[in-house]
């Protein structure tokens, strides 16, 4: 008997015998919640039109983890339990985790506070509905014969380190989720990306300035996404006043953002159709972001980012052509590595590059790092460039670097753009 199976639970009644409408929608609504997550396809029960005027909504999930003591018995094992996420309309979240035998009576409570379930699963979605005359309709559109994909029950501290969850609104009008909050199985990947990078702004929130506007410019913007993520991750996340500028050629995709960001009430984010090298930020940005700016285009971006002394540069390169065609004729040193090995060259181009990008910015006060943003099997444009500007460099420590880089570029008898920008 699995762990679902133990769980005691009603049987739904024929509609014609019912005294409770909800307590045969409640039977209903556990009844699929266990069958989803018998075959792995259940991924959360969304409970909304609460009684509770101050709750917007409920979210449950299930987590592999122990409630109460368990947790400290080194080789006990873990089990499944039940999180309830209560969301605010102040904003505010609260958890409440359960055992799993308890799932019945959770179910009942909150179909008792709600008058609507949403069960989403891998293959689709029930809506289960009390009307305000007490008329019950269930609308089953979950795919039981045709699973595609299997639901994935996560630890419990994976469940609390996400810093976006799902019901973020700006995700739906950007093609990330459905209505109701599921991830778009194909854009799984972009998800677990925004995830990651906000993770990266977080580590480096407190070298930005601790009071005012946070001014933030995503150049050569497209799409937007992380721009929308960042600025919700600073107003919502964070508390702080925030002017967002995307900026990029493309006139549409300009507009499209704008109009999203106006329905989202967004005020503070702004979108400009305009060549990044021309565009002039209204104050000292804060922070600079770059989502893979094709070749040079990321060499402007971080050239600009050192004239305005930003304080946080965050950028992920993409399509490193400049170098890889100024290596054609590698050193005799290493003709025996890479000449006639073109895809060898390529990846040697690539981490060459951003090896000599890194290099200047530390020319120019930054302390910099490279990462790996996420899984390289999502995207093969995976490094991330974090440079935070720290100190005022002293003009033998400047100089001591500048030798080091000219050096590196003589030997490869290669000119990178973003030292000739800067």
């Amino acid at each position: 008997m699995t762990e679902f199976e133990s769980i005691n639970h009603r049987k739904t009644a024929p509609k014609s015998r019912l005294s409770s409408p909800k307590n045969s929608i409640s039977a209903s609504v556990l009844q699929i919640i266990k069958d989803a997550a018998e075959i792995n396809i259940f991924e959360k029960a969304v409970f909304s039109k609460p009684g509770d005027k101050t709750v917007k909504k409920t979210v449950l999930t299930l987590f592999y983890g122990n409630i109460n003591n368990a947790k400290k018995e080194k080789n006990i094992e873990k089990k499944i339990s039940v999180m309830l996420e209560i969301f605010k309309h102040d904003g505010k979240v609260f958890h409440q985790n359960s055992e799993l035998s308890h799932l019945s009576s959770i179910i009942e409570k909150m179909m008792s506070e709600n008058r609507q379930c949403d069960i989403i699963t891998t293959c689709g979605i029930c809506t289960a509905m009390v009307s305000k005359k007490g008329k019950v309709h269930i609308s089953d559109n979950i795919r039981r014969n045709t699973v595609s994909e299997r639901a994935v029950i996560s630890e419990h501290n994976r469940i609390k380190n996400h810093l976006l969850s799902p019901e973020a609104p700006f995700l739906y009008p950007l093609g990330i989720t459905d209505r109701n909050g599921r991830i778009l199985d194909k854009r799984r990947a972009k998800y677990k990306q925004i995830n990651r990078f906000l993770e990266m702004v977080d580590d480096v929130y407190n070298e930005l300035p601790e009071n005012g506007t946070l001014t933030v410019c995503d150049l050569c913007c497209g799409k937007s996404v992380l721009a929308f993520a960042v600025y919700w991750y600073l107003t919502e996340y964070r508390k702080r006043k925030t002017e967002m500028y995307g900026v990029d050629l493309k006139e549409d995709v300009i507009n499209l953002e704008a109009e999203i960001a106006e329905k989202l009430n967004y005020r503070g984010m702004h979108f400009i159709c305009q060549n990044v090298e021309k565009f002039v930020p209204p104050e000292k940005p804060s922070m600079i972001l770059s989502l893979h700016a094709c070749d040079t285009a990321t060499d402007l971006v971080l050239a600009l980012a050192v004239k305005y002394r930003t304080d946080v540069i965050l950028s992920t390169p993409c399509c490193h052509h400049e170098i890889f065609h100024q290596t054609e004729k590698v050193p005799d040193e290493l003709s025996a590595a890479f000449d006639g090995r073109s895809i060898l060259r390529q990846k040697f181009a690539d981490a060459l590059t951003d090896g000599l990008r890194a290099a200047r910015l530390e020319i120019e006060g930054y302390i910099v790092n490279t990462a790996e943003l996420v899984d390289p099997d999502n995207t093969p444009k995976n490094v991330l460039i974090r440079a935070v500007r720290k100190r005022k460099i002293s003009d033998e420590e400047k100089n001591a670097l500048r030798r080091n880089y000219d050096k590196c570029c003589e030997f490869f008898g290669i000119s990178p753009s973003l030292d000739k920008l800067i």
